[in-house]
């Protein structure tokens, strides 16, 4: 069967992109912008997190509840990313999400924080609490609304549940990060421990999926070319150009002038 777009998919299908050699699965969990004006435009995508967390790591060796700059946020953004084959990195996007500063103040839009690949917020793994700073996102659509316990939030390393980070500070601590225990609610834990991450990341909505779920490449409309009266024309979006004017092609055959080629 042909491929199909990747906006196609719904929430909860599995996506498989290669990273490190490995093919590995993740999960859509949005479909979309999820709040435009928190969320810049570049936001507008197909939403992936990690089904298992790759690693475990401290989000900031310094001890400061800062997720920009710290070791997971180098991580992800340089390590990580650099593991995924050019397949995929041709279909990741370049985004600015919601965070919290070193200030505790939340930047959104196209303040927000420009980065490849990424860890969810408390509020886009649907959780809140009175000491999470509001307005850092909104919940993702694969996620329930609610604090208690969910499966669909529950992750794994090395096939057991773990407890791992999200990039949402403490915001009356200066050491604490927000967190999701092994059986997925909200918990919290001293940035300098070694916890479980689990990436996230934006493709185009064009990005392209065969039947098995893989990220395949993009079509290069200009290698479809068309010959007329020995001439090579290229073929783009269903049409033939010629001479700059676009030509309907039709039944397999490019209709010109009342000439079918």
């Amino acid at each position: 069967m042909a491929n199909k777009a990747i906006s196609t998919l719904a929430v909860g299908s599995s996506v498989y992109l290669n990273v490190g050699g490995t093919r590995t699965e993740f999960l859509v969990v949005q479909q979309g912008n999820p709040y435009r004006g928190v969320y810049d435009a570049s936001c507008d995508g197909t939403w992936l997190w990690a089904k298992d967390c790759p690693v475990l790591r401290q989000i900031n060796s310094s001890g400061a509840n800062s997720y920009a700059s710290g070791d997971v946020d180098t991580y992800l953004d340089g390590d990580f990313y650099n593991s995924f084959d050019d397949v995929a990195k041709s279909a990741i996007k370049q985004v600015k999400i919601p965070y919290v500063d070193s200030n505790k103040s939340v930047k959104t839009g196209s303040n927000g924080l420009s980065r490849r690949v990424f860890l969810l917020s408390g509020p886009e793994l649907g959780m809140s609490h009175n000491s999470m700073l509001s307005g850092e996102g909104y919940r993702l659509s694969y996620f329930p609304s609610s604090v208690i316990a969910a499966d669909k939030r529950v992750s794994n390393w090395n096939g057991a549940p773990v407890f791992y980070w999200t990039r949402s500070p403490r915001k009356d601590s200066t050491t604490n990060m927000w967190a999701v225990n092994e059986n997925g609610s909200l918990t919290e834990a001293g940035v300098t421990n070694w916890k479980g991450v689990c990436p996230a990341l934006i493709l185009s909505s064009d990005t392209l999926i065969d039947d098995s779920g893989n990220v395949t490449p993009p079509v290069d409309l200009t290698a479809h070319k068309t010959l007329i009266n020995g001439t090579v024309y290229t073929v783009q979006s269903g049409k033939c150009m010629v001479g700059g004017t676009a030509y309907d092609i039709k039944k397999g055959r490019t209709l010109i002038g009342g000439t079918g080629y």
